[in-house]
């Protein structure tokens, strides 16, 4: 493998320019070996990107890999609810599906909201939460299930719902419903980017302290991350959680 290449991962991926790739794509794509990135620069190129994209080291190469656009395996978006996309001249409707469905994330390229029947959307991190949600939701809310930090494709359905909602339901609210920790809190940043209207669910003071015990003890470099979130204006709406696990 040329010397040159070694240093082209990270800069490359950091300008994917909204798409996703499967890594061994990449890297035959990019370094001319499908397994050249995974076996020598993975780890290397989440590192760098951790600490000059994201400002951020306490995320796992998954979680960062996956923001820039890069997956392990093919991402697939899951959803239930009240929704009609349109796609290559014909519309489906999902809203008889009751137990959820999936679309391959890059077709979200491809779609248009074509009409969108709910009065809340919320987006979940967990996929047993998302399951749990599921089970108990009424037939006016749409659910997303996010598997982590979401990617490109993930983001840019976020883009097409809240402009949807804009221009035809302006009364629907944007939920998000995370881990409460900092990788949660910079996924509901993430997703507030693209939404401005975005509210954090279950995520504040009252939640932690219902669940104290289930807590884990902070490392002192893990307490230092959390306290720059308090100057930080984009964290505005975790300053009373962060203050209480500190």
């Amino acid at each position: 493998m040329p010397g040159n290449l070694q240093h082209i991962s990270a800069p490359t991926i950091a300008h994917l320019d909204g798409e996703e790739f499967l890594e061994r794509v990449f890297s035959k794509r990019c370094l001319r070996d499908s397994k050249y990135f995974v076996n020598h620069l993975r780890a290397k190129t989440a590192s760098v990107l951790s600490q000059f994209k994201l400002g951020s080291r306490d995320l796992s190469a998954d979680e960062i890999l996956q923001e820039a656009g890069l997956f392990r395996s093919s991402d697939e978006l899951l959803f239930t609810g009240p929704i009609s996309i349109e796609i290559n001249n014909q519309t489906i409707d999902f809203t008889p599906l009751k137990h959820g469905a999936a679309i391959g994330a890059r077709t979200v390229k491809e779609l248009e909201i074509s009409a969108l029947k709910a009065d809340t959307i919320i987006t979940i991190e967990n996929k047993a939460s998302y399951r749990e949600y599921c089970s108990q939701m009424d037939d006016n809310t749409f659910v997303i299930y996010l598997a982590g930090f979401p990617g490109p494709m993930k983001r840019l359905f976020m883009y097409k719902l809240y402009g949807h909602a804009q221009k035809y339901c302006q009364g629907i609210r944007f939920l998000h419903w995370g881990d409460i920790d900092l990788g949660g809190f910079r996924i509901f940043k993430s997703l507030k980017d693209v939404v401005p209207t975005l509210e954090a669910y279950l995520m504040d003071a009252s939640t932690l302290l219902m669940h104290r015990d289930q807590c884990q003890e902070l490392s002192k470099g893990y307490g230092i991350q959390l306290q720059k979130l308090l100057d930080d204006p984009g964290y505005v709406e975790f300053r009373e959680v962060v203050e209480q696990a500190d």
